[in-house]
């Protein structure tokens, strides 16, 4: 009996329906999925290399590496002789610095005040030292500290019987009129203990106070400690007497107190006390005239005139 053509559609449906034997299941996705799976096939391994590590055969071997740092460090090594060169040259400068600044500053410590041999370590010689670190480490002006200086060694006070002999309002006086009126009083009486202490310590000879060893810095670390009993002299102090009598005491050689090794260093000579001394030739009078031309540029305001 033939079908009826209600009959035939529902038969047609039904058939396309059904699922077909031996056709996968990615021939029976829509046409959308298929073109997914098609893409994932097409792209797919190619996303999955581009997230692979690279393979151990294109690492570089370490015998490459090391071989390349070495070519490195050979080529940045600085030639032998023009390190030499460098340390020529640079000495070369140093020394017209040091040359330039003694022959502009440079003076042997108190030469210029009076005392009868500046450049000898008699009992004078050293009591005008030690006045003159007590006068020049007080927090006051330089050029005050000097004229009172000055005005002690013209009344003779590098004599200790003359300074044991002067009355309180006498040395009051002779401070007073060099301007030095803030510490007058206290630095009148620590000239007299001064006085007193070279008596009774020193047997009246303030040059033993000078210490007798051969070795600059054993000899230095006694010398403080004697110093400390000093009254009016504190750690500048200290410094301000070494720096000034090493030129007479040359066993103390070389030093450079705290402020002039600042300057040394900013002007381009460094903070290399034995290297500059070595190029002032072993010379303790030297050495004490560049203290003495460090520390006048420095106060006089002349510290940019030998910068580089």
């Amino acid at each position: 009996m033939p079908l009826t053509r209600a009959q035939s559609r529902t038969a047609v449906e039904r058939k396309e329906l059904k699922p077909t034997s031996g056709v996968s299941k990615s021939d029976q996705a829509t046409p959308r999925k298929r073109r997914a799976q098609q893409e994932e096939e097409v792209y797919g391994q190619g996303r999955k290399q581009k997230h692979r590590l690279p393979s151990k055969s294109h690492s570089i071997p370490r015998s490459g590496i090391a071989g390349k740092k070495s070519a490195n460090k050979q080529a940045k090594a600085p030639d032998a002789e023009m390190i030499k060169h460098r340390a020529r040259t640079n000495s070369t400068r140093m020394t017209q610095k040091l040359d330039k600044l003694l022959a502009e500053y440079g003076c042997l410590p108190l030469a210029d005040v009076g005392i009868p041999s500046p450049s000898k370590p008699t009992p004078q010689t050293i009591l005008s030292h030690i006045l003159n670190a007590l006068l020049s480490s007080a927090h006051i002006s330089h050029h005050i500290a000097r004229r009172a200086l000055l005005n002690l060694m013209k009344q003779g006070y590098y004599d200790l019987e003359t300074l044991k002999a002067s009355t309180w309002k006498e040395r009051v006086a002779l401070l007073d009129e060099a301007g030095y009126a803030r510490y007058d009083f206290s630095t009148a009486t620590e000239l007299g203990k001064l006085a007193t202490l070279v008596k009774n310590k020193y047997g009246s000879d303030i040059s033993r106070i000078l210490p007798s060893e051969t070795d600059a810095e054993s000899g230095r670390k006694l010398l403080k400690e004697r110093l400390q009993e000093v009254n009016g002299i504190g750690p500048l102090g200290i410094e301000i007497f070494i720096s000034t009598v090493q030129g007479v005491w040359p066993s103390l050689c070389p030093f450079l107190g705290s402020r002039d090794l600042q300057v040394a260093e900013q002007i381009g000579l460094g903070k290399d006390v034995n290297a500059i001394y070595e190029l002032l030739g072993g010379n303790p009078e030297q050495m004490a005239k560049l203290s003495t031309a460090l520390t006048k540029i420095r106060l006089e305001k002349h510290v940019k005139e030998y910068l580089e």
